[in-house]
């Protein structure tokens, strides 16, 4: 899919990449957006989803601590509840994506 956006031109390609940290090279891509919200948060929208409190303590466990992943991101954008905010700030970094491609 990269190497047809490549022939297309794209100037900017998302890649949803949920575990980037922990099983891939995040200084292979052009920059990294991180989305992050609380674990308090990041729980309870696991427990909505269904998951037992096993399974989202699990695979929260798994996963690389939230200071680490931001201080290896170029754009965090904090996804704490608030969708207007979310928008906000996930319009700004787009933003500042597109001047950068």
């Amino acid at each position: 899919m990269l190497a047809e956006a490549r022939v297309r031109g794209d100037k900017i390609v998302v890649s949803d990449i949920p575990l980037l940290f922990e099983v891939d090279d995040p200084s292979a891509f052009g920059a990294v957006v991180l989305v992050d919200a609380p674990a308090s948060v990041r729980r309870d929208r696991l427990l909505a989803r269904g998951l037992s409190e096993v399974e989202a303590e699990r695979m929260m466990g798994a996963q690389l601590d939230a200071a680490s992943k931001r201080t290896r991101s170029d754009y965090v954008i904090d996804n704490d509840g608030d969708f207007e905010k979310l928008k906000r700030i996930a319009s700004t970094v787009w933003k500042s994506l597109a001047a950068r491609a």
